[in-house]
């Protein structure tokens, strides 16, 4: 970088910067030609896509799954919904993040059912002062204390980040879901294992639970900002039909709303291979990491796509709009 303060004249440095700018796109292009010729392209018999490129240097590897999951395929009164599972899914599996599966599993029905009981008394209006509520409520945290004692809290991300994992996180977008990590080359197997069961045998932990923690996090990144608040109105009044109408975290309410049911049936209509993409950029074998990848990402199960038709949005005489925020 060249500093505003350097004593270099103006039009000399212009004229660097200029030339800087030219040799980077000029390498940038050959580099764009080499690693596309370099990737290796799989498509499994589930329909998942898979890219592979081989990369020199340090013993590592970085992956990305990105699945076209976002609030575009969410329905009124359950939005927010791709953002949320995007926390369950690093709640572990039926092997990961449990003490006994068996024993936990019975708790957690025990959870599901008082749950969806009270979230049927908010939608009457219904709040903590309600003697019914009250109950359901101090019987669903007893539950979730039993709970606590069968899980073992964290240990999906634990794991990876024992063996060496970082930039372990998560995104989403209005179209796409993202998950992300690097590791050391040889933690390979042990990652396509992890990545892979979470998206065949994933378990929801803590459901209610993270229904408040992604309502706190409404408020911080919405509630309590302006341009939050202010992005929220403009999509809201810009748009009629279009899916992007709703912010990908949701409304406040919706959030409230969430049950396991309707958060399962989200997760087994649109998390299937054909909507998948996995990326793995590193220094590691191309014949390995394609066996690797075949062996455990072709064990989910294929699903047909339920392509989703969206109403087009028309710009008519009700434009220009406004709305005033207070």
């Amino acid at each position: 970088m060249i500093s505003n303060n350097s004593n270099i004249p103006m039009k000399f440095r212009n004229l660097i910067l200029i030339t800087l700018v030219f040799i980077l796109s000029c390498e940038s292009s050959e580099t764009s030609l080499d690693l596309r010729s370099r990737v290796r392209r799989l498509t499994l018999d589930n329909g998942m896509k898979v890219l592979l490129l081989k990369r020199q240097g340090a013993p590592v590897f970085s992956t990305q799954m990105k699945l076209k999951v976002g609030n575009i395929e969410e329905e009124e009164g359950s939005y927010g919904l791709a953002h949320f599972f995007e926390h369950m899914a690093f709640k572990g599996t039926k092997k990961i993040g449990t003490k006994d599966f068996a024993a936990e599993k019975k708790v957690m029905d025990e959870i599901d059912t008082v749950g969806t009981m009270i979230v049927a008394l908010k939608k009457q209006g219904k709040t903590e002062a309600d003697e019914e509520f009250s109950k359901l409520l101090k019987k669903r945290r007893e539950l979730e204390k039993k709970h606590s004692d069968l899980m073992v809290k964290n240990e999906f991300t634990q794991t990876l980040q024992r063996n060496g994992g970082v930039s372990l996180n998560a995104t989403t977008s209005n179209d796409f879901t993202t998950y992300y990590v690097s590791l050391p080359a040889n933690k390979m197997e042990m990652w396509a294992y992890m990545e892979s069961q979470r998206f065949i045998n994933p378990v929801m932990r803590g459901f209610f639970t993270e229904v408040d923690v992604v309502a706190e996090e409404r408020r911080m990144r919405i509630d309590n900002t302006p341009q939050g608040r202010l992005y929220e109105a403009l999509v809201g009044k810009a748009f009629d039909n279009s899916p992007y109408k709703t912010v990908v975290i949701g409304p406040p309410e919706d959030i409230q709303h969430y049950t396991p049911k309707v958060a399962q049936a989200f997760y087994d209509k649109y998390y299937i291979p054909s909507r998948m993409v996995l990326s793995i950029v590193g220094n590691f074998e191309l014949d390995e990491g394609e066996k690797i990848v075949r062996k455990y990402f072709s064990a989910i199960p294929a699903k047909e796509d339920p392509v989703k038709k969206f109403a087009e949005q028309k710009f008519d005489k009700s434009f220009p709009r406004s709305v005033e925020m207070k």
